[in-house]
């Protein structure tokens, strides 16, 4: 299994809620998935695709970028689970690997190539900065077309077969600055994210 931390948020480090999120929901899954690996999204920096396709014979991607790396981590797992912070929509790097995922496997069909890519199941959890009223936002922003995208590329969408919504935001804001920026710090709604990744965990174990 594959969990990867889609935050663009280069500031907050190893402090990042998303990455946090991931090593915790690593740790939920330990004993089911015992080769649950972390991916930090921000240490595999992407250029958009323009469709050059360079890639079309042997699904190698000619950016300066580390696409390829990227792609043979998530080809290797039949499971991925991403873990996606709402802030501007869909978080551009994640954005970008989804655009050139698609068209490496439109490309190898319009040639006759195996892409290399087995079918998986993927799973999103969304979380943010919000303290209420932000199911619906989260749900429309970012489950629904992240769904939609998993399902384009023939994968199976797990979160259409999970009845809670995988979605939560914060408790509270603080009077003190965040300590990396000029925006007032927040107080994690971790009971929430428990119980959302105590599902996700649930039923992964369930479901290996």
């Amino acid at each position: 299994m594959l969990i990867i931390s889609t935050s663009n948020v280069q500031p907050t480090g190893s402090a990042s809620r998303s990455l946090v999120l991931a090593q915790q929901l690593r740790h939920l899954v330990a004993a089911s998935h015992p080769d649950a690996a972390v991916l930090d999204l921000r240490e595999y920096p992407l250029s958009p695709c323009v469709m050059c396709q360079s890639c079309a014979q042997d699904g190698r991607c000619v950016a300066p970028d580390r696409f390829n790396d990227l792609f043979g981590q998530i080809a290797a797992e039949e499971t991925v689970v991403l873990i996606v912070p709402h802030y501007a929509g869909i978080p551009s790097q994640l954005a970008a690997l989804f655009e050139k995922l698609q068209e490496n496997v439109y490309l190898a069909s319009c040639t006759g190539r195996d892409a290399g890519l087995r079918a998986k199941r993927v799973a999103v959890v969304a979380h943010g900065g919000a303290t209420e009223g932000f199911a619906q936002a989260y749900r429309e922003n970012l489950l629904v077309p992240l769904g939609n995208m998993v399902k384009a590329m023939g994968w199976t969408y797990v979160n259409d077969a999970i009845d809670t919504p995988l979605l939560f935001g914060v408790k509270r804001y603080l009077d003190t600055r965040e300590a990396y920026g000029v925006c007032p710090a927040k107080e994690d709604d971790e009971a929430g994210a428990d119980v959302v990744l105590g599902i996700l965990a649930a039923w992964l174990a369930g479901n290996r």
